[in-house]
């Protein structure tokens, strides 16, 4: 395990909710608002704790992601584990099905959908994946979809801060390839088969222009990334299986964050990894778990885990949100020494 970073560098706070895991997390306007989700959907203003909105219509639904529109600070789009997606345009208030993309599969099945939100000059694009691998967009998020978008099975797919998103998708060529667009899949440019990822967990992908991080769960090689858009590959061998993955360009150096749940042990750690240099935990589950007296719903093993980081950057500083089995956290993290 690496060491922990300095404390000088590294601020934690628990953003709540006490006794609940959170599943996915997502923040819009650099911060300003924070919205998290589990059995039950909470949100934050800039700085504040979590609390309960009134999510009338997601009563009993399971969230999976989270979307925000940062032009639009009512509307929220989650997806759950067994009712499709939902939307709401009233701040949280309600939610209503936005299942159109249904109608275009097979057996018109009730599967497990993943949300993305891709921001552009003139609003913000929903992507939507099942769990089976089909990808849908939508221009007017949610109300329409369009889609399967690429030939299924689609893996994992990823908002590019730089512009666009990136998929990894399984061709007919053999192994997986990185899928980018930047006009909201009217046109993809792929990569060559590149073939690293063995099994069949979930994928996690973080994408940052031309560097792309990703690892397979359970995957006990580390994380795999390159840095000229998927022509080369390297591997962060320290990060082993990882459970979610983040990307920072900061003060001219690329920054890896990663989820890491060692089973045996029931912890869990975020660990930051410079790209070629050093790696270094900043946020130990068990620590923060034993110093606020926190449990999950059922106290049981798994309280380390983390299931979604999701990374902004600000004056000098790196914030990461860390939805985990006991709540969310907010860890800052000043990267010049």
């Amino acid at each position: 395990m690496p060491p922990r970073l300095s404390h000088d560098r590294v601020s934690v706070e628990h953003l709540g909710p006490a006794g609940e895991a959170m599943f996915a997390v997502a923040c819009a306007r650099a911060g300003e608002r924070t919205v998290a989700g589990g059995t039950r959907l909470y949100a934050a203003a800039e700085h504040g704790p979590l609390a309960p909105l009134e999510a009338a219509g997601l009563e009993s639904h399971e969230i999976t992601t989270i979307a925000l529109d940062p032009h639009d600070a009512e509307r929220i789009a989650v997806g759950t584990r067994l009712g499709g997606a939902f939307r709401s345009i009233d701040g949280g208030a309600t939610f209503h099905e936005i299942n159109g993309w249904r109608h275009r599969e097979p057996g018109n099945v009730t599967v497990p959908f993943l949300l993305v939100a891709e921001p552009h000059a003139s609003g913000t694009r929903l992507w939507g994946r099942t769990r089976t691998g089909a990808l849908y967009r939508s221009e007017d998020f949610g109300s329409t979809w369009l889609g399967p978008v690429l030939t299924p099975p689609v893996a994992a797919v990823a908002r590019d801060a730089a512009g666009g998103v990136v998929a990894i998708h399984f061709g007919r060529r053999g192994g997986e390839q990185l899928a980018r667009s930047e006009d909201g899949g009217r046109g993809w440019r792929m990569s060559e088969p590149i073939g690293r990822l063995r099994g069949d967990g979930a994928v996690q992908l973080a994408t940052l222009g031309p560097v792309t991080a990703m690892a397979r769960d359970g995957e006990s090689a580390g994380v795999f990334y390159s840095t000229d858009s998927g022509v080369t590959w390297d591997v962060a061998r320290a990060l082993r299986e990882p459970t979610a993955l983040a990307l920072a360009e900061e003060d001219g150096q690329l920054a890896l964050y990663a989820a890491l749940f060692l089973e045996g042990e029931d912890k869990g750690v975020v660990v930051r990894q410079v790209l070629g240099g050093d790696a270094h935990v900043v946020l130990d589950i068990d620590h923060e778990r034993a110093a606020r007296t926190l449990a999950g719903p059922d106290d049981s093993e798994g309280e380390g885990r983390v299931h979604e980081l999701v990374v902004s950057r600000a004056g000098g500083l790196t914030t990461l949100l860390a939805a985990t089995q006991v709540g969310v956290f907010r860890v800052v993290v000043r990267t010049a020494p």
